[in-house]
């Protein structure tokens, strides 16, 4: 099933600029543009704070997986992914990214 939401969660870059450099790569391969949700953000930036907090890249989290911290910022979902990532010159909080992925529950 394809993903119909990103949000990049990190407070050091502009989430529109990646946005737009996915969404040029996806059109390439004729998929839907992705868009911006604001609980997905909020998800996002939840787990980038955590890894930054404790200095390590993790998909773990003692508030639950990504989809239990989804439905805390109350993006009821039907498939969720995460992609987390280390050491990019652009778009990190103390070296970590995020970019939380969802398809809302219909």
């Amino acid at each position: 099933m394809e993903m119909g939401m990103i949000i990049i969660g990190a407070d050091a870059f502009n989430p529109t600029t990646v946005l737009k450099l996915i969404n040029k790569e996806r059109s390439k391969q004729r998929l839907r543009p992705l868009t911006l949700h604001g609980a997905l953000s909020k998800a996002a930036q939840f787990q980038v704070n955590y890894c930054a907090r404790f200095n390590k890249l993790t998909h773990s989290n003692p508030a639950g997986p990504i989809g239990t911290r989804l439905l805390r910022f109350k993006y009821t979902w039907s498939t969720a992914g995460e992609n987390l990532a280390s050491g990019f010159s652009v778009g990190y909080k103390n070296g970590y990214w995020c970019a939380d992925f969802a398809t809302l529950l219909k």
